[in-house]
């Protein structure tokens, strides 16, 4: 992640993939409030955040220094939602 800037109900952000060519992306992410006002107007009751995981045998694989830079940079995030 290059950049994650605070703005009005997220934060602008940039970030370089590693590639052959390497190659930039930027986009908005919203802020956690905003998602959850969003699903609550949609009639969601109860929703849950999931960060990513690595399975454990991986991280017996290839040890805990390996996947420092996916959890401190991970673009991913699970959010299951329920309607009642």
């Amino acid at each position: 992640m290059l950049r994650l800037q605070p703005e009005d109900n997220g934060f602008d952000c940039e970030a370089e993939f590693v590639a052959d060519p390497p190659f930039r992306v930027r986009w908005f992410q919203w802020n956690r409030a905003s998602y959850e006002w969003a699903l609550q107007k949609a009639g969601f009751k109860d929703f849950v955040w999931h960060r990513s995981e690595v399975v454990p045998e991986d991280v017996v694989r290839y040890g805990d220094a390996y996947w420092h830079d996916f959890y401190d940079n991970c673009l991913m995030i699970g959010l299951v939602c329920q309607k009642r």
